[in-house]
């Protein structure tokens, strides 16, 4: 028997649950960099899955590029000691409640995903940690 990886899934009721679906042998396809903190950030979707991190130190407005169908994008978004206005393309398809605010002090994930290329083709989560 072959070794596993964990799949972390996001419920429909906001929750994250792991499953150990995945064979390690399959290759990962994901990159993971950080993101530098501006007033506006563009989250760049790539071919490959990315991750990415971002430390927030002022209210942000997220633009995007290189959408395409089947891209998908994960932001690990830290919050500092202030809470943080996030502004988002408006034709975004939210799953779940778009947040008004990032809590100060708080880190979550957004989690998009493309099927064609234009904002209204992203699909978007955001769950912030306990």
């Amino acid at each position: 028997m072959c070794a596993q990886r964990k799949v972390f899934i996001l419920g429909s009721d906001g929750g994250i649950s792991a499953s150990d679906l995945l064979p390690a042998d399959i290759p990962q396809l994901t990159t993971q960099a950080s993101l530098a903190y501006a007033a506006t950030v563009d989250l760049a979707f790539a071919v490959e899955a990315s991750v990415k991190t971002l430390a927030l130190t002022g209210d942000v407005t997220f633009t995007t590029s290189g959408k395409s169908a089947t891209r998908e994008l994960t932001v690990i978004i830290a919050c500092d000691a202030a809470a943080r206005t996030p502004t988002f393309p408006a034709a975004w398809k939210w799953l779940g409640d778009k947040p008004t605010s990032f809590n100060a002090s708080k880190s979550g994930v957004l989690s998009m995903y493309c099927i064609g290329s234009t904002d209204a083709d992203v699909a978007v989560a955001w769950k912030e940690f306990a």
